[in-house]
């Protein structure tokens, strides 16, 4: 298990949800995968929830603009994953309650697979940028906040490819908008987590 998963697992306190943000590139699926297979060879039950299966559609979002204020300038970007009104928020937060209630879950993924989420499970994991958005006290949730820290350098070497093939060139401005974008919606939010890791690879 990686130095990211072993650090959640320390500091999980019989939690029975963790919700895993950080920016695109961090490595919130790959801490939430490997801690999930930890726990499993252990004999543990554990889901993991994607944020992004609770995503509209690109085509849905593409054409219409945030306004948001960063560094003390008015900056507009795609409505991406750092924005709250692009999640289906209400879908997500009944699915958790569910959960938090012991009753199984039923969740169709961005695939079109239905994927089942055990009430049993003995941990449930929410991964992606979207976790910041989740009013989780408001529904008696408790969760371990984990916050993932990363460089810009670390980022672009992960999301090149994915967005290379989405966006075909300007992808420099397209990261340089949606790092605004994400310290304006995002980062507002990191006092609220209770771990912070540093999974930069800058030297």
């Amino acid at each position: 298990m990686d130095k990211t998963s072993n650090k959640i697992l320390k500091n999980l306190n019989n939690k029975k949800f963790v919700f895993i943000t950080g920016n695109g590139g961090s490595g919130k699926t790959t801490a939430a995968y490997n801690l999930k297979s930890k726990l499993e060879s252990l004999g543990k039950i554990v889901n993991v929830i994607s944020m992004d299966d609770f995503l509209t559609e690109n085509k849905l979002r593409d054409n219409v603009l945030q306004e948001f204020e960063a560094d003390g300038k008015k900056h507009s970007y795609r409505y991406s994953a750092c924005c709250k009104e692009s999640y289906f928020l209400r879908g997500l937060i009944a699915t958790l309650v569910n959960l938090n209630n012991k009753n199984n879950s039923l969740v169709i993924n961005k695939k079109g697979e239905q994927i089942t989420l055990f009430g049993n499970a003995d941990l449930h994991i929410v991964e992606g940028i979207g976790t910041v958005f989740i009013p989780n006290e408001e529904y008696n949730i408790e969760a371990l906040k984990v916050w993932l820290e990363c460089d810009r350098e670390t980022i672009l070497k992960h999301r090149n490819i994915r967005d290379l093939e989405y966006f075909k060139s300007g992808i420099e401005k397209h990261h340089d908008e949606r790092t605004l974008q994400y310290v304006a919606n995002i980062e507002v939010h990191k006092p609220e987590f209770d771990l912070i890791i540093d999974v930069s690879q800058k030297k």
